[in-house]
């Protein structure tokens, strides 16, 4: 399986790289900066999961999930966010994000337990479901 990380924040990056790794050594992951890194990335590879920021500074927020869905129409994407807002959840999942995931949880469980599921829905029927080292 491989995931897309899009994040500008490299200490977010870091740190979101570090957990998937630590609990799916087995996942591919590729990282993204902005947008634009995003479209030059997107020519090139496939992903079969998108974890989106969306304070991107070529972004526009919740339009920023759209925005991908115009180069990336085959990956569900899930957003990855500082502080979880019932507003900008709902419009994120009207927006098309299959989830809403706070950057907050982690290093909890639950941010493994939500990622998880994610990675088994959307694991390619040609690979295994994998599973967290947790």
């Amino acid at each position: 399986m491989k995931i897309l990380i899009i994040e500008d924040n490299a200490a977010d990056l870091v740190l979101t790289e570090t957990k998937i790794k630590k609990l799916w050594p087995e996942l591919e992951i590729q990282a993204a900066r902005s947008m634009y890194d995003t479209y030059k990335i997107a020519k090139q590879q496939t992903f079969d999961l998108i974890l989106l920021d969306l304070n991107l500074p070529d972004g526009h927020g919740v339009r920023s999930i759209t925005e991908v869905q115009k180069f990336i129409d085959y990956a569900p994407i899930a957003v990855l966010t500082g502080h979880i807002d019932p507003i900008i959840e709902r419009e994120s999942l009207k927006a098309g994000a299959v989830k809403v995931l706070s950057k907050n949880a982690l290093m909890n469980n639950s941010f493994a337990e939500t990622l998880g599921a994610l990675i088994k829905k959307y694991t390619p029927t040609d690979n295994k479901p994998m599973k967290s080292k947790t």
